[in-house]
């Protein structure tokens, strides 16, 4: 297969948007990857990711290529889960106690940070709107951090994502008290939610 054939195979598959380390690891030769660089058949919105040239970069799954540790969460996840209509100024990823990368603000990326046990609680692959699988915190854990005081989400917010999370198809309710015993919380969000339903 020419090499190039390959590259146009990788881009359909991620919708136009595929990480250089996934053409690299799929045999494509970095001066193929160049030429379509210099040919305007690519383009290269940030450092590491290709784009077809007629497609939108996928944000949420080219991030995640770059900061491979990053969870989606917060406003985040709430966006990712149909859980909120407001468009956050920047991605929220949560990441390993520890980690550091001096690369976040850059890409508009706000970290928060998790010891292991906790960063790993809840952890589940979805799609992004272009169809890319990427990782972020379910509805159960979305629901939980954004209602932790630490993370001083505003009050409309979580009002308005625990209405939603309410008539959530795919809602969980049963794992929410196990959740918020092992993040420490109170039962503030499950009076929300009785007071609501």
């Amino acid at each position: 297969m020419e090499q190039k054939e390959r590259v146009y195979q990788l881009l359909s598959k991620r919708n136009g948007t595929v990480a250089r380390k996934e053409a690299l690891d799929s045999n494509v030769n970095p001066n193929t990857l160049q030429r379509m660089l210099i040919n305007d058949e690519v383009y290269s919105p940030i450092k590491g990711i290709l784009v077809q040239k007629d497609k939108l970069e996928d944000t949420y799954y080219s991030r995640q290529q770059i900061f491979k540790k990053g969870i989606y969460s917060l406003e985040t996840a709430l966006v990712l889960h149909d859980l909120t209509d407001l468009i956050p100024k920047e991605y929220v990823m949560t990441f390993p106690r520890g980690y550091n990368n001096p690369n976040l603000k850059k890409y508009f990326i706000k970290g928060v940070y998790k010891k292991e046990e906790l960063y790993q609680l809840g952890v589940e692959w979805k799609r992004t709107p272009h169809g890319n699988p990427i990782r972020v915190y379910n509805l159960e854990r979305t629901l939980c951090d954004i209602w932790d005081p630490k993370n001083k989400t505003d009050f409309s917010k979580k009002m308005q994502a625990t209405k939603a999370y309410l008539k959530h198809p795919k809602r969980k309710q049963y794992l929410l008290p196990g959740y918020l015993n092992k993040l420490n919380l109170k039962t503030e969000l499950i009076q929300t939610l009785e007071m609501l339903q």
